[in-house]
């Protein structure tokens, strides 16, 4: 997989193919101006883009992330406007709903059927740090002897790579599985589990990719 994802950048940046993406997950990539998903902020005009609507943006002649509709009901539910290829839903959890519409479930079929129609190249999953929040929310332990935290954290990790399977089974796109980002208190409980979803996805050979370096080392050129 990870020979495979290579060989695609390699061509995408060589200007061959443009890399057609994929992506899963919630705030930390569905697209921040005037789409569904920035009324979860309550107001659909916020002045600014994310990674993926910044990739688009800047790397449109090597990166496909589908067609850009800004009309919701061409689509529908879940997949809206936006880039078609975009899954991800603000307030997205990996167990239920979380704040989103739609439970993450949805996203893992949207983007299952396109992998099995031919139509993606690579598919990426960022998605937990809703579920950390939710719990907190809730007033629940994070203390890691605590059985109801480990079921917690057992059904977070099982979800991620539940939808890997799904992806890996929908065609021969290589999946890649991302670091979750959580702040305050339940960082270091977030942190764990991070760690244990990159060394699942080495074992597994599933590229994992933390986006949040990229964001703390970039420089603004």
């Amino acid at each position: 997989l990870v020979a495979s994802l290579v060989s695609l950048v390699i061509a995408a940046s060589a200007g061959a193919v443009r890399l057609r993406v994929a992506t899963l997950g919630d705030s930390g990539t569905d697209e921040y101006y005037g789409t569904v998903g920035a009324t979860f902020f309550g107001d659909k005009d916020i002045p600014a883009m994310n990674w993926m609507e910044q990739l688009a943006d800047d790397r449109g002649a090597y990166l496909d992330f589908g067609r850009l509709e800004s009309d919701p009901t061409v689509r529908g539910e879940p997949r809206n406007d936006g880039y078609s290829r975009n899954w991800a839903r603000n307030g997205a959890a990996a167990v239920g709903r979380g704040w989103a519409v739609e439970p993450f479930s949805s996203q893992v079929a949207g983007a299952a059927a396109q992998i099995a129609s031919g139509d993606v190249d690579f598919a990426y999953i960022m998605i937990g740090g809703n579920d950390f929040s939710l719990r907190e929310f809730v007033g629940l332990s994070f203390d890691r002897d605590d059985p109801g935290y480990q079921v917690f954290a057992q059904a977070v990790f099982d979800a991620i790579f539940g939808a890997v399977d799904t992806l890996e089974a929908a065609g021969t796109a290589p999946i890649a599985v991302g670091w979750f980002l959580v702040g305050g208190e339940i960082f270091w409980p977030s942190f764990s589990l991070n760690l244990r979803i990159m060394s699942e996805a080495r074992d597994r050979r599933v590229p994992y990719i933390n986006l949040f370096d990229f964001l703390t080392l970039g420089t603004t050129e």
